[in-house]
């Protein structure tokens, strides 16, 4: 893999979008998810389909797309029950699905629990995720899907807290623990996904996205900044922490996505984690996201908390 920009990607990929059937969820206006649905148009995906909370919304990116073939359903994340509804209605299309992209998210966000009673970074940034992945499944495996799941290096601000996930009801809640927690799960899910379904073709991946100007993810970071973040990765020791890059464009951060979702020279990393345009080292990640014990007690941990189990031989 090279460090370009998505728009150089794109062109020399094209044979692998062509045609395809591309799922987002999340991929709101001025989003990156909106952003690589653009940036892959000229390739010409078959099919793009969108999840989002906000139909309006996703109606306004759908239009960005044209000539661009695209389906719309509603998804609230905040929402078990409406993360089943929506399952249900992908289930109901006929289209294969190729690519998947786990894209929705919040940051640092102040402490609420969604409906279901969960701290809402956890929900919206991983449980939902795997809820939603695990009852498409059958369709993922007909489709021989690749699944991209969109996380951070947030994740090294802390693991999977699996015997306080609800920070004792926001007692102890530290917005940036509780990002770092879903963010992780994010990783955790992706590896364990491609450990018990690589051999039925599911190829899954995820992906820093980089930090990116002018999109809309810090509208959820109420009264946080990124020097906070920083801050919090400076005192939990992360290296990269204290050699902190400017911001990229959404161009040379988009080419993280293009490379997950279609090269084929990734076929032999699955399960990887995905940064700066490179298969990141396990040696270089901290070790809550990295091994089989790790996966084997968030897959259980998700399984328990979302109230459905999910086995594959």
């Amino acid at each position: 893999m090279t460090a370009q920009p998505a728009s150089a990607l794109v062109p020399i990929l094209a044979q692998h979008i062509k045609g395809k059937t591309i799922l987002v969820l999340g991929a709101s206006p001025n989003s990156l998810g909106a952003r690589f649905l653009e940036a892959i148009k000229p390739a010409e995906p078959g099919l793009v389909i969108l999840g989002l909370r906000n139909e309006t919304k996703a109606k306004e990116v759908a239009s960005t797309l044209s000539p661009i073939p695209t389906r719309t359903f509603p998804v609230d994340f905040a929402s078990f029950a409406n993360v089943r509804t929506a399952a249900q209605q992908v289930l109901a299309m006929d289209d294969q699905i190729d690519v998947l992209v786990n894209n929705i998210g919040t940051m640092a966000s102040p402490y609420y629990k969604t409906e279901d009673g969960f701290e809402s970074q956890l929900q919206l940034n991983h449980l939902s995720f795997f809820l939603f992945t695990n009852l498409i499944m059958d369709k993922l495996i007909a489709s021989n899907t690749r699944i991209v799941n969109i996380t951070s290096e947030g994740y090294s601000l802390g693991g999977i807290r699996y015997h306080d996930w609800n920070f004792h009801d926001g007692e102890a809640y530290n917005p940036f623990l509780g990002y770092g927690q879903g963010k992780t799960g994010q990783i955790l899910f992706a590896s364990a996904l491609a450990a018990k379904l690589g051999k039925k073709g599911i190829l899954a991946y995820s992906v820093q996205p980089g930090h990116t100007r002018g999109t809309n993810l810090h509208s959820s970071w109420g009264p946080y900044t990124i020097e906070q973040l920083v801050g919090e990765m400076r005192r939990n020791g992360h290296a990269g922490a204290w050699n902190v890059p400017e911001p990229k464009s959404a161009d040379e951060n988009l080419a993280n996505f293009v490379l997950a979702a279609f090269d084929p020279a990734l076929e032999r990393d699955n399960g990887a984690y995905i940064r700066d345009s490179k298969v990141i080292p396990l040696d270089d990640m901290e070790p809550w996201a990295v091994d089989e014990r790790q996966q084997r007690k968030c897959w259980e941990f998700s399984e328990r908390l979302v109230g459905q189990t999910f086995t594959y031989e």
